[in-house]
């Protein structure tokens, strides 16, 4: 089951008797409001997924997306007002069987959709975009959401995986390309500053993996060409203020030390040799200090 825990009086309570979080052979994860009185959580409503909040005080749930199709990945805005999630109903209106347009169950496979943005104040449930993905969503501040493209008929062995970033005020999304020289549709590992005009990532061809920076429409900025991580293996943080960028790997794969670069001219302010590598940097709040995984190559 699912289950909340009290840390003040160690009290915990299952509020969904499920077997796992994978559902339709997806994982999705539960995620808290920021003020910490509602949880998200995609159930099972007999043919289809919805995305529901669970009210902590009142113990009740309430369903905000109540569709037919299948819908997963709730994520919380940073200031509660909006809850962003994927759906699939541009490509199956209805899991139910035998409903027009619908989809089959028997014949058709669930991966993916297009993200939405439900209104806590409105009520209010509106498309964001039309750019396909399989991905949670990613709130960079309260009002621009990262969302990783992908196309679904790309062929395995040339996969696609395209950086856009769209407004819930204007509910238009633009994708992250390179503006200059030649670009690849492969961009992996990303990480954006809290306000969402730079954004950091793994430039992947078939014979190289570059870490690049740019703005939000795609200008350059820096091409940092010191550390060569494998794919998906780089993981970056920006100070919250964006004049620190701690750069580090994941998954084990940290061959680089501790580097910490200043955002000017992306020179090297704090350097430290193996061990400990760094994987998964944090940046505290307040931007003082940084928590990571210390991984020993040698051990």
């Amino acid at each position: 089951g699912l289950y909340v825990l009290d840390l003040a009086f160690g009290i915990s309570q299952r509020i969904l008797a499920v077997p796992s979080l994978i559902r339709r052979g997806i994982y999705t994860e539960p995620d808290w409001s920021p003020d910490g009185s509602q949880l998200a959580v995609t159930r099972e409503t007999g043919y289809s997924l919805d995305i529901f909040t669970f009210n902590l005080a009142e113990s009740t749930w309430t369903n905000i997306s109540d569709s037919p199709a299948n819908e997963i990945h709730p994520a919380w805005s940073p200031d509660g007002r909006y809850l962003a999630f994927i759906s699939d109903r541009e490509f199956c209106p209805s899991w139910i069987p035998g409903a027009a347009n619908g989809c089959n169950a028997d014949t058709d496979t669930f991966s993916g959709g297009h993200v939405y943005v439900y209104d806590t104040l409105t009520g209010d449930t509106q498309g964001l975009t039309d750019v396909w993905t399989n991905e949670p969503p990613y709130w960079i501040n309260s009002r621009q959401i990262a969302i990783a493209g992908s196309n679904p008929q790309a062929d395995l062995l040339r996969p696609e995986r395209t950086l856009w970033v769209a407004d819930v005020a204007t509910a238009g999304a633009r994708q992250v390309n390179i503006a200059e020289g030649e670009d690849t549709p492969f961009h992996l590992t990303e990480a954006w500053t809290a306000d969402g005009s730079r954004v950091i990532f793994q430039r992947t061809a078939s014979d190289s993996n570059q870490i690049v920076v740019t703005s939000a429409n795609g200008t350059p900025i820096e091409v940092i060409s010191d550390y060569n991580f494998a794919r998906f293996s780089l993981a970056a943080a920006w100070s919250p203020d964006g004049t620190r960028l701690a750069i580090g790997g994941s998954g084990g794969q940290c061959p680089y030390g501790i580097i910490v670069l200043e955002t000017v001219d992306y020179s090297t302010v704090a350097r430290g040799n193996p061990p400990p590598s760094m994987c998964d940097p944090v940046f505290s709040p307040d931007g003082a200090f940084i928590a990571f995984a210390g991984i020993n190559p040698r051990t």
